[in-house]
């Protein structure tokens, strides 16, 4: 049963640990960075939900229903408080927060768990409810990034904007 299993797919849980752990710190980032990581990671669960159940239509719904509502309803539970554009650059400053390595390790397990279904031929892999269920839950971790990036890109803004003086 594990022999089937990827050799690197146990070293994966480290190097994601270890990018958890970044992500706890505080840090200055640019817009750009966190843009492309939401948009990666996005890919990645996106992929997740295609590769495990194909071109059907309800699991990539559900997906993009997961997106919709983590970044409308769930943005306030997920974006850390204070991230602040750092005067006089480029960078925003974004306080450590281990809820993205949450996010992370539930995109992982997700992904995993929908692989090793499939692997072991459980009747269950092929349903339309679990389909449906990890469409949402992978869009659902997806949009917690996104709703991260769009925070981080109002914070800048926010500065950049607010600190324009009027002509006179």
């Amino acid at each position: 049963m594990v022999s089937h299993v990827p050799v690197w797919v146990f070293a994966l849980p480290f190097v994601l640990g270890f990018l958890g752990y970044r992500l706890s710190r505080p840090r200055q980032v640019t817009p750009a960075r966190v843009i492309i990581m939401a948009t990666l990671l996005a890919c990645f669960s996106f992929w997740g939900v295609a590769s495990a159940f194909g071109a059907a239509l309800p699991p990539p719904l559900s997906w993009l229903v997961g997106m919709l509502l983590a970044n409308t309803v769930g943005a306030k539970f997920i974006v850390p408080r204070g991230v602040t554009q750092v005067p006089g650059s480029n960078k925003v400053f974004v306080p450590g927060s281990w809820r993205p390595s949450i996010l992370i390790a539930c995109i992982f397990a997700i992904k995993f768990g929908l692989g090793f279904a499939a692997g072991m031929g459980a009747p269950v892999a092929g349903t339309s409810a679990l389909a449906s269920t990890a469409g949402l839950l992978l869009g659902l971790c997806s949009g917690g990034f996104a709703a991260n990036a769009l925070a981080v890109l109002r914070a800048s803004r926010v500065k950049i904007v607010g600190s324009m003086k009027p002509a006179e």
